[in-house]
């Protein structure tokens, strides 16, 4: 007999041989979660980029949609983790990024 419990991102499945507990991360969910790279966002996963929706120079508030990227034959929007300006863009639109790369960087409000 199996008795398989999911509380968020983990599954933990019971049997009379033993058990087991999977955490499954979705990248995505947590793209815009704290800071990342001192300041900086990155692609959550390889992709291109189809638009960004501040320039360097603006200021924008945590949350605030900052750019888009196409991946796996979906969209996925990157938004701002904290308050901020623009600094830099690090790529422009229709480039391919690497998991992980750097998009843009923030400067303190």
């Amino acid at each position: 007999m199996l008795a398989v419990y999911a509380k968020g991102e983990r599954v933990s499945v019971f049997a009379d041989e033993g058990s087991a507990s999977v955490v499954e991360v979705d990248v995505l969910a947590h793209a815009g979660e704290g800071t990342v790279n001192a300041g900086g966002l990155t692609a959550p996963m390889p992709g291109r980029i189809v638009a960004f929706l501040a320039q360097p120079g603006e200021t924008v508030k945590q949350g605030q949609p900052l750019a888009v990227l196409e991946a796996m034959k979906m969209e996925h929007t990157i938004t701002s983790p904290r308050d901020g300006s623009i600094a830099e863009l690090l790529y422009a639109a229709g480039d391919q990024v690497p998991e992980g790369g750097e998009l843009l960087r923030l400067a303190d409000a």
